[in-house]
């Protein structure tokens, strides 16, 4: 159970371009980043990602098809040997687009709308290969519950994240 004005929701946003695209392993490593950090989250408090990939070129409708595909092989894998119990709280949306890029903060309003929490961390640069640590999830935890009858406030968590925790192969 979600508890709105307790728990914090992790938002994170991926840009995947067309040149992205191109290089399968781009596109593995950044899911493979994207779900490090849900890893990280836990799965007790609630997650968002939002995924924008380019379909502005008709000529790359086939690499835009293998990353969608990729996407869900990620987040929704079909075979019982992946563990999907950290994706327990968690909505992994693909936008689609005609245009080749959006805006980042356009994206963050739009994850930040989904989440279903009062307390909300955004910010974390995915495409730099940043992975959070665990202590992030149990410090915005224990802020929000500290400030949970203060109206209105924001607080700060320092980037804790680091190539470090990494759960990717290699």
């Amino acid at each position: 159970i979600i508890d709105a004005n307790n728990d914090v929701t992790l938002t994170l946003t991926l840009q995947i371009t067309s040149s992205h695209m191109n290089e399968k392993t781009v596109v593995q490593n950044l899911l493979a980043v994207c779900d490090s950090n849900l890893f990280m989250w836990g799965g007790r408090q609630p997650s968002v990602l939002l995924i924008h990939v380019d379909s502005s070129k008709d000529e790359d409708m086939d690499l835009f098809t293998d990353t969608v595909q990729m996407i869900k092989d990620t987040f929704a894998p079909n075979d019982a040997t992946s563990s999907t119990a950290h994706l327990k709280n968690s909505l992994v949306a693909i936008i689609d687009s005609s245009e080749a890029t959006v805006s980042r903060k356009g994206l963050l309003n739009m994850a930040s709308f989904a989440a279903p929490t009062r307390w909300v961390v955004s910010g974390l640069e995915l495409e730099r290969g940043l992975v959070l640590s665990r202590e992030a999830a149990v410090y915005a935890s224990r802020e929000a519950k500290v400030y949970a009858d203060i109206p209105g406030h924001v607080f700060v968590i320092p980037q804790f994240a680091s190539t470090r925790d990494d759960t990717r192969d290699g």
